[in-house]
């Protein structure tokens, strides 16, 4: 049961990615996607993850399906969004005598301290929802069918929360990296 209600957490904790490889749905009813590749080890599945790795039970999977779109067209997408806002941020302001340099600076570093402000909410956010979705989750074991079908209804919302809050975090990350570039240019 407490492997059940880990890897249930961890689905839960793994960011909505389109950019996924494969897909893994699980005869539990869950469905893990973000996977780059897997693995087949014994009674084991190793899926890489673009954070991380994780393992299974070859048992609980009911069918890995292969996506299809791939990390590396994700990948050169998002490079090109990154150099345009990259271009965007520079080509705004010309960089003309030291004054202009220091506000620019200045702006930068304002806007950084903003959104890491953000990420941080973001992230008490995320944690407040994790925190309530396990509790909710872990007093599954003493629920009937009826009351375990509406606790998936009380579940759905927060985990589309949850998958909305990891989003915009993923983004003001990305935000913050290409700020934190800029600055390093500057110096």
């Amino acid at each position: 049961m407490k492997k059940i209600i880990f890897l249930f957490v961890l689905i839960l904790l793994l960011p909505v990615s389109s950019w996924a490889d494969y897909k893994v749905y699980l005869k539990n009813g869950s469905v893990i996607s973000g996977i780059i590749s897997y693995q087949e080890k014994d009674a084991d599945i190793i899926l890489y993850l673009s954070t991380g790795s994780m393992g299974i039970l070859k048992k609980d999977v009911l069918k890995i399906e292969e996506t299809e779109s791939s990390y590396e067209e994700f990948s050169t997408e998002k490079a090109s969004e990154m150099q345009e806002e990259r271009e965007d941020i520079t080509g705004s302001l010309p960089v003309q005598s030291s004054d202009d340099k220091a506000s620019r600076w200045n702006a930068l570093k304002a806007e950084l301290d903003s959104v890491i402000t953000e990420i941080r909410s973001a992230e008490e956010q995320e944690a407040s929802l994790v925190s309530l979705i396990n509790e909710k989750t872990g007093r599954r074991s003493t629920y009937n069918i009826y009351q375990l079908r509406q606790l998936e209804n009380e579940l759905e919302p927060l985990r589309k929360e949850l998958s909305t809050i990891q989003q915009k975090k993923a983004q003001l990350v990305l935000r913050k990296n290409i700020l934190e570039d800029e600055l390093m240019k500057m110096q």
